[in-house]
C-alpha cells in the first residue's frame, strides 16, 4: 500500500523530526519512529524516491541518536 504524506518539519531538531517532546520516553521515541518510518519509507510513500530516501535517512539518524542514552545525553 502506497501512502502520501506531507514532509516532516523543516527544523533540524531530532525531536522535531520525530514529532516528540524532549522528555519523550524510549517507548515514545520508538513508536514515533516506527509510525513515521512507515510514512516515509521509499517503498511505502508516493513521494519521489530521492526525496523519500532523504527524509527516511533523516528519521533514521534522529532515532539512532535519541534512542542511545549516551548519544541523547550529548545531543541534549
Amino acid at each position: 500500500m502506497l501512502l502520501a504524506s506531507p514532509a516532516p518539519p523543516a527544523s533540524t531538531s531530532h525531536y522535531s523530526l520525530l514529532q516528540v517532546a524532549e522528555t519523550a520516553s524510549p517507548q515514545e521515541l520508538r513508536r514515533a519512529f516506527r509510525g513515521l518510518s512507515k510514512l516515509y519509507h521509499p517503498d511505502t510513500t508516493l513521494l519521489p524516491a530521492p526525496e523519500a530516501a532523504a527524509l527516511f535517512q533523516l528519521l533514521q539518524q534522529a532515532y539512532a541518536v535519541l534512542s542511545d542514552p549516551e548519544l541523547r545525553r550529548r545531543y541534549d
